[in-house]
């Protein structure tokens, strides 16, 4: 290899950003937002929410009954995911999707807990949050 081709790969590979993997800090507090289903081929609705993650619990409400069902239960990190568990009791004249509960990748704005977004088939159950304190 000539010098400058070794000199050209060299820059290249030091100059490729690896992706960091996001770590998930300061995630206890109350967060105002948006809760929506993205449906393929249909237009969204979207509700007023408030959630509050506090020693790996989380309760909450929504604007319109049961869009989202957000009740009370737990949460843990794992990787690039927030485990909710709900601990409620439902009754089943709605979509269970609606529940907070699952497995939800999250997304971070300035090392904060922006987005909540966990996916079913086609569907997306997606919460843009911000948080209050």
């Amino acid at each position: 290899m000539k010098p400058n081709h070794l000199l050209i790969f060299l820059l290249i590979f030091w100059s490729c950003k690896s992706e960091e993997p996001q770590v998930l800090t300061n995630i206890e507090g109350a967060y105002i937002g948006q809760f929506y289903l993205a449906v393929p081929n249909s237009d969204f609705v979207s509700s007023d929410i408030t959630l509050t993650l506090e020693n790996g619990r989380f309760s909450g409400t929504s604007s319109r009954s049961k869009y989202p069902a957000i009740c009370r239960g737990t949460y843990e990190i794992i990787g690039d995911e927030i485990i909710f568990t709900d601990e409620c009791i439902w009754t089943a004249e709605f979509n269970w999707g609606l529940i907070l509960s699952g497995n939800f990748k999250f997304s971070l704005k300035d090392g904060k807990l922006s987005k909540l977004t966990r996916k079913e088939g086609e569907n997306s159950y997606v919460y843009n949050l911000s948080k209050t304190n």
